[in-house]
């Protein structure tokens, strides 16, 4: 099989930093939609695909918003918690970001009281993101340790290169500049939790305001 440069997916990767849609950079490769069954024959042609989930959203306008907020909340904490044992180590790379904001906020008050360790990085000691991680570490009562990214990108081509398989442009890849670092830390029986896009999901919905229990 000779790979064919998909030459929309590649000037995607140029502009965006990830091709569009279910494009690769191999014009005859593509990536399956998430939910979805793909069905081939015993020659690995397609005969067949089908969605068996699809996203709903019905909500209640007649319920108060807190009360709606609340079970978000309730289901937050356990989807976070549950898989999680009791007294655990977990390593929780923490940034202003919504998505860790409620991961912090769900370890914190989660039954068992799992031990976190938490880290933030930037690109300089004094960066704004890290001092802002640094605020949300504190405020749900985790030790914090603060990494500095030294430049990665040409030491490890090759790495980056293996783990992205070209899905993602490397300069949006900074955790590859402390990954001695995170292995360090998500050894033996620890647990690694990380969240991404919550802000996409969840900021239009106004909450932001009050507590750290209150903003996840």
């Amino acid at each position: 099989y000779e790979p064919r440069i998909d030459r929309a997916a590649l000037g995607a990767l140029a502009r965006c930093g990830f091709p569009i849609g279910d494009r690769t950079l191999d014009d005859r490769t593509r990536v399956l939609p998430p939910a979805t069954r793909l069905t081939l024959d015993a020659a690995g042609r397609e005969v067949g695909r089908d969605r068996y989930w699809r996203w709903a959203h019905r909500p209640d306008e007649r319920r108060p918003a807190d009360a709606t907020l609340a079970e978000l909340w309730d289901l937050l904490r356990d989807l976070v918690t549950d898989p999680v044992p009791a007294g655990a180590a977990v390593v929780l790379p923490v940034s202003w970001g919504l998505d860790s904001r409620a991961l912090a906020a769900s370890l914190a008050g989660a039954p068992g009281a799992p031990r976190v360790r938490a880290f933030t990085s930037g690109y300089a000691p004094d960066s704004a993101e890290i001092r802002a991680a640094a605020v949300v570490a504190e405020r749900a009562g985790f030790p914090a340790l603060r990494l500095t990214i030294p430049p990665y990108l040409f030491d490890r081509a090759a790495l980056l290169a293996d783990a992205l398989d070209g899905a993602c442009d490397v300069t949006q890849c900074r955790q590859a500049g402390v990954r001695d670092e995170l292995a360090e830390l998500a050894v033996d029986d620890r647990f690694l939790l990380g969240g991404h896009y919550g802000d996409l999901w969840l900021d239009h919905t106004g909450a932001g305001d009050g507590d750290l229990a209150a903003e996840a």
